[in-house]
């Protein structure tokens, strides 16, 4: 094998040697080259920029040494690590309330009978706050674990930690969504929310210590041309009802009053707990309401 041949080779297999861009004032250098500064190419990248930048450019390459590699890499596989036992956490989190749910379920003989529960129904908030909390966690812990990959690659270094928790988590997630979806909809079947047991005049609302709603806070129950509707609620039981223009109590899927887990209609906790989930899914499986419409209601 001729000497060309076998550098030709070597080349082939040697992995391209990494350069670090080197502005000469460092961070106090024109914009121009600062958006180079301290970022890393590859040696052979057709992309990397080509010193001088621009005329009297005194801006350089250096080689990243081997020894500024393993302490990036060590640094790379500590974080993948903690990502890992953040997954773990988070995993366990959604875990323990997801069987108390469950738990919960199997020993009501109906959901109306579990509902019934006051100290079970109370935990609803909480139950619905973890798993958003559990939800919103795996997708960050996902999209970090995918940065450090990306990152890693570009300077050849592998993530020699295993992700198993990570994979675990993500496997888990339409377990805690399924989750979140029963108890959105079981507001319906609450003791406390079924028509015998609402005010059956707005007159008695009243009587009961309802509250009743302001214009703009009844936009999400006037649909299919109901907007004459107007919305009673109860602060401390959660309690919600809704009379059209003769005073009867409506039912229909799209503008039915519904249990409330959080407080008054501004609190973020009642964001949290009812209108996320609300303009996710609706009032139940039989609303009909369009995705916009839940949103941003019928004004």
């Amino acid at each position: 094998m001729e000497v060309e041949e076998i550098a030709a080779y070597v080349n082939r297999i040697t992995p391209p040697r990494l350069l670090r861009f080197v502005s000469e004032e460092g961070e106090k250098c024109c914009e121009e080259c600062l958006k180079y500064h301290d970022l890393i190419f590859e040696e052979d990248d057709k992309d990397i920029p080509q010193i001088p930048i621009h005329p009297n450019c005194r801006c350089h390459y250096e080689y990243v040494t081997d020894e500024e590699i393993k302490k990036v890499t060590n640094k790379i596989e500590d974080t993948s690590k903690q990502i890992n036992n953040w997954a773990k956490k988070i995993l366990a989190q959604g875990d323990r309330f997801l069987l108390e749910f469950n738990q919960a379920m199997l020993g009501a003989k109906n959901a109306e009978d579990f509902l019934k529960s006051k100290t079970l129904a109370l935990k609803m908030s909480a139950i619905i706050a973890a798993l958003e909390y559990t939800i919103f966690a795996a997708e960050k812990i996902k999209l970090s674990e995918e940065i450090l990959k990306s990152e890693s690659r570009k300077l050849h270094i592998e993530i020699m930690h295993s992700s198993e928790e990570i994979k675990s988590l993500a496997t888990a997630i339409p377990d805690y969504i399924s989750a979140l979806k029963r108890i959105h909809y079981l507001r319906l079947k609450d003791f406390d929310q079924q028509p015998r047991n609402l005010p059956s005049s707005p007159q008695e609302a009243i009587m009961r210590g309802f509250t009743k709603a302001k214009p703009n806070e009844n936009w999400y129950h006037r649909g299919k041309g109901q907007i004459d509707n107007e919305k009673y609620y109860h602060k401390i039981t959660g309690q919600e009802v809704v009379f059209d223009k003769n005073g009867e109590i409506v039912t229909d899927p799209e503008n039915i009053g519904t249990k409330n887990y959080g407080s008054e209609p501004k609190s973020w906790d009642h964001v949290i707990y009812d209108v996320i989930p609300y303009y996710i899914w609706g009032n139940s499986p039989d609303d009909t309401t369009p995705l916009l419409r839940r949103i941003f209601g019928y004004h």
